[in-house]
């Protein structure tokens, strides 16, 4: 394969030899040393193949052997130049291409982290990276490679193992964390239990502390349910209450949600405004951005080349536009929106507790509705609080 790249590098010709005595031919062009090749028999004589600046050098071994040379084909990019040598564009293009191809391939286009721990954030990473000249648009030959993970890795003690690869424009950096083995600090904080809010106990579970509440007694907020201070006949010591107390308690919530009211939709104007990042630096391909209120749509993609994704991007933000529309809701419609508000309040506010029920009041004024819900749950009222803060 090299030999056929450097053949057409250097032009060839490809020649017949008529004649009577085409093998004399032969062996007076192989005691001068010239090489031929593909050579073949034909009716007349034979066809071979020559480098170019050596096609003159077979005159005399033909005129030796009584064989008429003819060209019948040139190639290669010698004779491709000589053929378009009037045509300066056609040969500056390949040339300038080949120029430019050249300048970046002196650049780094592209840093990949390939991160095999959970501990290590891989953006983090490349962004110190940057700081220490490992980012794509650098000349490769500026990079300090061995300073720069030094560096890394005195900043970042999760960090056990880095390399940095070099591979053409791309930089791969390869990164291993250290395994730590969790370490779990107990709280040992003196503290009390005290309630949340009013509330019947159902059960109590409690870890550490003495207790000061008891089942199916009725609390208000703030009452101490837990004391974290233990007396003893040989002394007082303070410790870190722990423990769960559930109790049924009755909760207020309530939405108005008014029959009359100005929101905002889509007019089905739309406006797309494009941008490119290159190594960091964003260009904007529009003159100017719309004024208005829009609702705003975003999406970005790298360009790839053979695979690897560049730090080249191209960014599309769509705008919609939005108007403003007044809407009026019959009483039914806004107690069904009502419901379906307290519905995502209740799961937010009670998540974990135990709902025994949800009775819904309905009040109906001139320009809205109300919903009050009183819900009944099952939830832990205990939280901590600090002995010698509010004890």
């Amino acid at each position: 394969m090299l030999i056929l790249i450097l053949r057409y590098i250097f032009g060839y010709v490809e020649f017949t030899a008529r004649g009577r005595f085409p093998e004399r031919f032969l062996n007076l062009n192989s005691r001068q040393g010239l090489a031929l090749w593909n050579v073949r028999r034909t009716e007349q004589g034979l066809r071979a193949c020559i480098r170019a600046k050596e096609y003159k050098l077979l005159r005399y071994p033909a005129k030796k052997a009584g064989v008429v040379l003819k060209c019948t084909k040139k190639r290669g990019i010698p004779f491709y130049i000589n053929k378009h040598r009037k045509r300066w564009g056609m040969v500056a293009g390949p040339a300038l291409c080949a120029l430019i191809l050249y300048v970046l391939s002196l650049f780094v286009w592209a840093v990949d982290v390939e991160n095999s721990s959970n501990n290590i954030d891989s953006q983090l990473l490349k962004n110190r990276l940057a700081i220490y000249g490992i980012r794509p648009g650098v000349l490769i030959s500026s990079m300090n490679i061995d300073t720069a993970k030094e560096a890394i890795m005195q900043e970042n003690s999760a960090i056990s193992w880095i390399a940095v690869n070099t591979g053409g424009s791309r930089i791969v950096v390869n990164v291993r964390g250290r395994k730590y083995s969790p370490v779990v600090e107990e709280d040992k904080t003196p503290c009390n239990l005290k309630a949340l809010k009013a509330g019947q106990i159902i059960s109590m579970d409690i870890e550490e502390g003495k207790k000061i509440a008891e089942p199916n007694q009725a609390v208000a907020a703030g009452d101490l349910l837990v004391s974290g201070v233990i007396d003893t006949q040989s002394e007082t010591r303070a410790v870190h209450s722990k423990g769960v107390v559930c109790a049924m308690t009755e909760n207020k919530l309530s939405i108005r949600v008014p029959l009359k009211r100005t929101v905002k939709e889509k007019t089905g104007n739309s406006t797309r405004l494009v941008s490119v990042e290159v190594f960091g630096y964003e260009i904007p391909l529009f003159f100017k951005r719309p004024q208005g209120e829009f609702e705003e749509s975003y999406s970005e993609k790298h360009l790839i080349i053979l695979g690897y994704p560049l730090d080249i991007i191209k960014r599309n933000l769509i705008l919609e536009e939005l108007g403003e529309k007044e809407i009026e809701l019959t009483e039914e419609e806004a107690i069904a929106e009502a419901k379906a508000q307290l519905d995502e309040l209740q799961a937010v506010e009670f998540y974990g507790a135990r709902v025994q029920s949800a009775e819904d009041e309905i009040t109906a004024f001139d320009d809205a509705v109300k919903v009050e819900r009183t819900v009944v749950c099952i939830e832990n009222i205990a939280v901590v609080e600090e002995i010698g803060v509010n004890s």
